[in-house]
């Protein structure tokens, strides 16, 4: 293992939706990376198709120990960068911060999404990074997943001129040309069926459209699925939903690039990498705006953002869509450059780079995202 690295990564566990970032910078910038994760995958992200995680060239460090991370901090203080993910880290990861503040370094970047502002728990949850986000003048940059994720850290004080845009980033499908789509035009949600997913108002959406006008594929499991069934039969709508209890992560990017829409209703989501996963196929979506991922909506091109919990919103969106669906593969093959250009893992990488090289005291940098739309 090298000694000394440009850019260091402390994680809670590896990350599917982080290894491209990796790649690109390591396979594609020619960049050394260290990634220091407190623990390694857990059982719930495996089943969700999490297995065989690449991260290219760049090396992993899985469960140091405290002396390890001590180590680690001290052989790479000199490293461009040592970048967190989230401001509420692990005991080891808040370990290594500490350690880097006590002594020399250059600089030091948080990568985060938004917290869950729902309800009393969200509140608490306000009070808690308010706690631990009182030493901002440690951060350099706080890349911010999402425009609640800038609202929130900006409220609680850390300097706009620190807080850059930032997202999760996936390589394009395998293949982006699955052959002519012949048929109604076909909608997918994928993800856990929860009331935080809320995938109940999209079913009662899809009955505000007119009969026969889409089918819908939902691919994942959760406490929701037995309701959804009978509320698909209540609302005579079998013969348009169909359930897939699992879908492997590379068939999931192929069903993405064949179908002509993607859904996510969700009252509250982080990010959503299935959006970044669409859009790179040359999909558009209709994401709701508690999503963190809705950034990367910006103009038709991309798609639709609605409110979240309002049936009716996603079905006028729906409705719009009906007039240019079945997506074109001009339409799929514009979007698609705009992803390679803006969202992709190497896009996402040059600016990170950029923004953690920066002159001290300059602000961040508009997201390619933002520029090119």
């Amino acid at each position: 293992m090298q000694k000394s690295y440009d850019l260091v990564f402390w994680q809670n566990t590896p990350s599917l939706h982080q290894a491209p970032l990796m790649r690109a910078l390591t396979s594609g910038l020619g960049k050394r990376v260290l990634v220091v994760a407190a623990g390694d995958v857990s059982a719930a992200r495996l089943a969700m198709g999490w297995e065989g995680i690449d991260y290219g060239p760049a090396d992993l460090v899985i469960k140091p120990s405290s002396s390890q991370i001590e180590a680690l901090v001290e052989n790479n203080r000199g490293a461009t960068a040592h970048i967190f993910s989230g401001v509420s880290s692990y005991p080891g990861m808040r370990r290594a911060m500490n350690a880097l503040t006590r002594g020399g370094h250059r600089h030091i970047a948080i990568i985060t999404e938004p917290w869950d502002p729902r309800g009393l728990a969200g509140k608490l949850r306000a009070l808690k990074f308010a706690f631990r986000g009182k030493s901002w003048h440690h951060v350099d940059t706080l890349f911010a997943c999402g425009v609640l994720a800038r609202k929130q850290f900006a409220s609680l004080g850390c300097e706009l001129e620190k807080i850059a845009p930032f997202g999760y980033f996936v390589d394009p499908p395998a293949r982006s040309d699955n052959g002519p789509r012949v048929g109604k035009p076909s909608i997918m949600f994928i993800g856990t069926l929860t009331e935080r997913k809320d995938p109940r108002t999209l079913i009662q959406a899809l009955a505000l459209t007119p009969p026969e006008s889409w089918d819908l594929t939902m691919v994942g499991d959760g406490p929701l699925r037995k309701v959804m069934l009978d509320d698909v039969l209540e609302l005579n709508l079998s013969h348009r939903v169909s359930f897939v209890h699992r879908m492997a992560n590379n068939k999931v990017r192929d069903a993405l690039a064949a179908c002509d829409l993607l859904v996510l209703p969700s009252q509250y989501d982080g990010w959503g990498a299935v959006v970044s996963e669409a859009l790179m196929a040359g999909t558009p979506v209709i994401v709701s705006n508690t999503c963190g991922s809705s950034d990367f909506v910006a103009s038709n091109l991309q798609g639709e953002i609605v409110r979240f919990g309002r049936p009716g919103e996603i079905a006028q969106a729906l409705h719009e869509r009906l007039r240019t669906s079945p997506v074109t593969d001009e339409a799929r093959s514009i979007l698609r450059n705009w992803a390679n250009e803006a969202i992709s893992p190497r896009a996402a990488a040059e600016y990170l780079w950029k923004t953690v090289t920066r002159e001290k005291d300059v602000p961040t940098f508009p997201a390619p995202w933002t520029e090119s739309i």
